[in-house]
């Protein structure tokens, strides 16, 4: 994607072995690029130098069923990066319930809408920043580990010594 002559990287890290032929349709040494799984130490710096995270989950049926109510703790770390979050996936799914609930990402909810979403990015960068502060206003607001420390510390002394006695 270059309209401007800008060209759109896509860096994707994966544990995963890849077959040749996905391999082959996933790096090209231009715009696609697959690196194997870096550390979270190494993820920090990667994310420092990006403008936007995707959270991707898949689109099969058998998959979506699988983790319609699963929530990534991948998605926490987006939402901390510092960068603009975009979340790719079935509209149904609970992360992109929660991410489009909290206006913290861009959400897409359908694989054939990336490519017009990102031109959309391109053409006006401002989008990128606006998301860039949603998210690191709602990983501030919901996912500070002090406050949720002292919920599950509240909760376990709830259960320990009910009000009342």
């Amino acid at each position: 994607i270059s309209p401007n002559g800008d060209i759109v990287q896509f860096h994707i890290y994966t544990p995963d072995k890849l077959s040749c032929k996905l391999y082959n349709r996933l790096h090209d040494d231009k715009s696609l690029f697959v690196h194997s799984a870096v550390s979270s130490a190494e993820l920090s710096e990667i994310y420092s130098a990006s403008d936007i995270v995707l959270h991707v989950e898949s689109f099969d049926i058998k998959n979506r069923l699988l983790t319609r109510v699963s929530f990534s703790t991948k998605i926490i770390d987006c939402l901390k990066s510092g960068c603009a979050v975009m979340a790719v996936c079935w509209d149904k799914h609970s992360g992109y319930t929660y991410l489009e609930r909290e206006d913290a990402a861009i959400c897409v909810n359908d694989p054939k809408k990336v490519y017009s979403t990102i031109l959309e990015l391109i053409s006006d960068s401002n989008i990128i920043n606006v998301y860039k502060e949603k998210a690191y206003n709602c990983a501030v607001k919901n996912h500070l580990r002090r406050d949720i420390q002292k919920m599950i510390f509240d909760d376990f002394n709830s259960i320990i010594e009910p009000k009342g006695q």
